[in-house]
Order: structure tokens, then C-alpha cells, then sequence
């Protein structure tokens, strides 16, 4: 990444609006409750499972008392070779 971007933060507001940056996992638990949720559930890969980012969103959730499940049956960049992104 680089020095002008790694600093700084980003957010895209779509419905729901999408927070980037440094820190953005630290707002997680407010996030979700200001948008009314009580649960949540993590999407990912098995590659991001196992890496210390979703080990953040889970502290974060568990932090904020948001009880979660983690769905990692998501396959990392699909193959636009084949229907459906299959390998």
C-alpha cells in the first residue's frame, strides 16, 4: 500500500455505507448497533480466516456483546472461465 494511502481513511456511502482505514474495525460493535442489528455474521474465505483481520472483527463483535457466526465457504477470486465462478 502506499504511504498516501495507508494513512488515511475512507468511507463510501452506500446503504449500508462501507467504512476503510486504519481503525475502521474499532467502530464495528457501534456501527452495528446504531444501524439496529443484534447479530451479525462474518462472510469470508478461508484465506481471511486465517489472518488476524477477522480475528479483529470477532473481538470487536464480541467486545460489543453482537453475538455472530462466521461463514468462510467463499471462494477467493472465482474463475470467470467457468459458470458460477467454480473451479
Amino acid at each position: 500500500m502506499t504511504p498516501e494511502v495507508a494513512g488515511r481513511q475512507l468511507t463510501i456511502a452506500p446503504t449500508p455505507t462501507a467504512h476503510f482505514g486504519m481503525g475502521a474495525i474499532g467502530k464495528l460493535g457501534s456501527l452495528v448497533e446504531a444501524a439496529g442489528g443484534r447479530a451479525a455474521t462474518i462472510v469470508t474465505d478461508a484465506g481471511m480466516l486465517a489472518t488476524s483481520v477477522i480475528d479483529a472483527v470477532q473481538g470487536e463483535l464480541d467486545a460489543a456483546g453482537i453475538p455472530f457466526i462466521v461463514f468462510s465457504g467463499v471462494h477467493a477470486n472465482p474463475d470467470h472461465r467457468r459458470p458460477g465462478g467454480r473451479r
